[in-house]
């Protein structure tokens, strides 16, 4: 599975990912946030395969600022290719707030269902149309976002986070990998981003 991930084949690590989901039911669904999700896909990857949480330096003026990336994948075999994904998480509770036009903190679960089977019915274009909200801890309140614009969002700080891997080990640069599980050193390999 990692070896097509790397590959620039990841429609087998999405099978898996909808696979382990399926096996739950629904009201599992209501509270998932991203943690849970990371840590879902967690348990389908092999163990020596990723470094969850690699912590970067993504500023250093006027102090310190970290980034994470959610997952680093590493090519065991030769140490070639890697990838690193960034998760992006929509809860039911967050996209029947973006409906209702307000966060809506404890939903009746039927409302969930309903949305639920109506989510199922809509079309990629619509999905990414739909208001989701979500909490900012910049600002410490909820605030409603386009779907698209969210993903665009993540995608952004991927190539970001890829950018900074690229500049290697912090001690050689102003920012980079500032991780004591990742030993940087010289040489060729290809990243990508997911």
């Amino acid at each position: 599975m990692v070896e097509g991930i790397l590959n620039s084949n990841e429609s087998q690590f999405i099978r898996e990912i909808l696979c382990y989901h399926k096996k739950k039911s629904l009201r599992s669904f209501r509270d998932y946030n991203e943690n849970s999700f990371q840590t879902a896909i967690e348990l389908i990857l092999p163990s020596n395969c990723y470094i969850s949480e690699m912590r970067l330096i993504v500023e250093k003026i006027p102090k310190y600022k970290y980034g994470f990336i959610d997952l680093f994948l590493c090519d065991i075999s030769c140490g070639t290719f890697s990838a690193v994904i960034e998760l992006k998480l929509f809860n039911l509770i967050g996209l029947l707030s973006g409906e209702m036009g307000r966060w809506v903190g404890n939903p009746p679960f039927k409302s969930l269902i309903d949305l639920d089977k109506k989510l199922q019915t809509e079309s990629e274009e619509e999905l990414l149309n739909r208001n989701y909200f979500y909490w900012s801890k910049e600002e410490l309140k909820y605030k409603s976002i386009k779907v698209k614009k969210y993903i665009d969002n993540g995608k952004i700080q991927l190539n970001n986070y890829i950018n900074i891997l690229k500049k290697g080990d912090v001690s050689q640069n102003e920012v980079g990998v500032f991780d004591e599980r990742i030993n940087v050193g010289m040489g060729y390999s290809y990243m990508m981003g997911i």
